[in-house]
């Protein structure tokens, strides 16, 4: 088809995360180790390099030419094939991170975490917000999930300061179904702070819209929607792990339940 095709050296074993900086790929594996490959011309790999962590690295980043890897709370940074350069002790565990425009976001169990990255080397700025898996930052918008749903924050400056606030968006609140598991029907209860238009949608594994509950106008307030776990056409659904989307002009929030037939 045209596309060449990377021919590794070696397998680089269990890989748990993969950034490339420099035309250099790094690696991580579930054994806590980390390992460089130069990416040839021919797209081969030779491996230039491989180093123990302090534990099993969840998350790597690239900036200004370094590498950072996050082992819990714990940050270390490397130059290019892995010369260590500095190990930072960080404010909060980190699942995921990303640097975006000189600031560090992290995400782990104990919710965000924001450090400013301009001398090079994380300082903490704040922290809060909910727990997650992964995030995402563009623009002022901060997207963060735990696997079964999803938190979008927005960040607004205070007066006469630079510091910048983690306010977590209060126009959507969409609640846990009930009951769940289910079997005939649940209810699905979500808080609007404000007139506005919004639809209520179920979508399977795949991502497939498989019933749409509502989409329409609501007035501000709480509501409630059923579903009897039918499809769109009134067909019978398959047991499993289905998804709940409430989405507006400025928010999109989403759950999971399970439907046992």
């Amino acid at each position: 088809d045209g596309i060449p095709r990377a021919r590794p050296a070696m397998n680089p074993a269990v890989p748990g995360w993969a950034e490339i900086q420099n035309n250099i790929l790094y690696v991580t594996n579930r054994f806590g180790r980390i390992a460089a490959y130069n990416i040839q011309d021919d797209l081969s790999l030779s491996k230039c390099a491989e180093r123990d962590l302090t534990g099993t690295g969840w998350a790597m980043e690239s900036f200004d030419n370094q590498l950072f890897v996050f082992t819990g709370s714990t940050l270390t940074s490397f130059n290019d094939c892995l010369e260590l350069d500095t190990i930072v002790r960080l404010s909060l565990s980190v699942l995921d991170a990303e640097i975006y425009r000189d600031t560090l976001y992290t995400i782990g169990q104990d919710g965000i975490a924001k450090y400013d990255m301009s001398s090079g080397l994380p300082a903490f700025i704040e922290s809060g917000g909910l727990c997650g898996s992964q995030i995402s930052i563009n623009d002022g918008i901060i997207a963060t999930t735990d696997g079964g749903s999803v938190h979008i924050y927005f960040e607004k400056s205070q007066s006469d300061t630079s510091v910048i606030n983690l306010k977590e968006s209060a126009g959507v609140i969409l609640f846990d179904n009930f009951p769940d598991p289910f079997n005939s029907s649940t209810t699905i209860q979500f808080e609007l702070s404000g007139n506005t238009r919004a639809e209520l949608s179920v979508y399977n594994l795949l991502g497939q819209k498989v019933k749409e509950l509502a989409n329409k106008y609501f007035s501000s307030g709480r509501h409630s929607v059923s579903w009897d776990g039918l499809g769109q056409n009134g067909e019978e659904l398959a047991s499993g792990v289905y998804f709940y989307r409430l989405s507006t002009n400025q928010e999109i929030v989403s759950r999971k339940m399970l439907l046992l037939k």
